[in-house]
């Protein structure tokens, strides 16, 4: 059964990189790829109306541009992998992103999106866009965010973090286990403390998260420091992983990764994927 994996575009370079990587990531399964951009209201400007003649719509005058950039996305995509593995399917949709997205998501039955971390406008400092951002938060389904200029690279250490006060259902971590096995991957679950004891409740939460990961390689790394994001950042960097997985449930690391104000300078480095995983 075919994967499907929703790939957004805004046409920016870092929409293309993120196109790469999920190519590359899933090179070896079946997949089927759905590029899909949203054209805003705000695409109708009075230049667009002026220029529209007579015997046209406004709606097909001002798309017609956006319906080509599509599909040579797509053709210079097929030309770019060739892989008989993979089908892509264009879409466009005139919408608000949010509503636009979550319908997309529900009508194909998408698996996984696969998102540039910012879009073709980069002017605030955050760590991602706000298209990202709130796919990511209010989304059913996984997200994994690329970072800008970001070049696929063999997943063989992926880091998984969690305080242990979730206890976490298996379908969780469907695509993480995915990425595991067809890249012989290993993942490490790192749980940063200050000092505390496990209570009870976390240990049998620690206990169900070992069984649910039982069929691939795995192991557990506590970390004692009060700072949760730059412990998690240097293990990171000093383990050379190469995937961050983290829930959408309320935590400190993730509620740090997401703050709407600029970021801190550690928040900025992080320079490997991010794979979001929805409850």
């Amino acid at each position: 059964m075919k994967m499907k994996i929703l790939l957004p575009t805004d046409f920016s370079s870092n929409a293309k990189y993120a196109i790469d990587y999920a190519v590359q990531l899933f090179e070896n399964e079946k997949v089927e790829f759905y590029l899909w951009h949203v054209v805003r209201a705000s695409t109708y400007i009075t230049d667009d109306i002026i220029s529209v003649k007579p015997s046209a719509s406004i709606y097909d005058s001002v798309i017609s541009s956006t319906k080509n950039a599509i599909e040579g996305l797509k053709e210079d995509i097929i030309a770019q992998f060739n892989n008989p593995k993979h089908t892509f399917t264009t879409r466009l949709d005139y919408d608000n992103f949010l509503d636009a997205f979550n319908q997309v998501v529900a009508l194909e039955n998408i698996d996984l999106i696969v998102m540039g971390t910012k879009g073709s406008s980069n002017l605030e400092k955050t760590i991602f866009g706000s298209n990202t951002m709130h796919a990511i938060q209010q989304c059913l389904r996984p997200v994994l965010a690329v970072p800008n200029a970001y070049t696929f690279k063999p997943i063989k250490k992926i880091a998984f973090t969690t305080n242990y006060n979730t206890h976490y259902q298996a379908n969780l971590f469907k695509i993480s286990k995915k990425i595991v096995q067809i890249h012989h991957a290993e993942t490490t679950i790192l749980h940063v403390f200050s000092g505390t004891e496990l209570t009870e409740s976390q240990k049998q939460n620690k206990k169900n998260l070992d069984t649910i990961l039982r069929e691939i390689p795995h192991r557990f790394v506590d970390l004692d420091s009060d700072e949760v994001f730059t412990a998690i950042h240097n293990y990171i960097e000093e383990n050379n992983m190469q995937l961050l997985c983290i829930t959408n449930a309320k935590h400190r690391f993730f509620d740090r990764l997401f703050v709407k104000t600029h970021v801190k300078k550690e928040l900025a480095n992080i320079a490997i994927p991010v794979l979001v995983m929805a409850r």
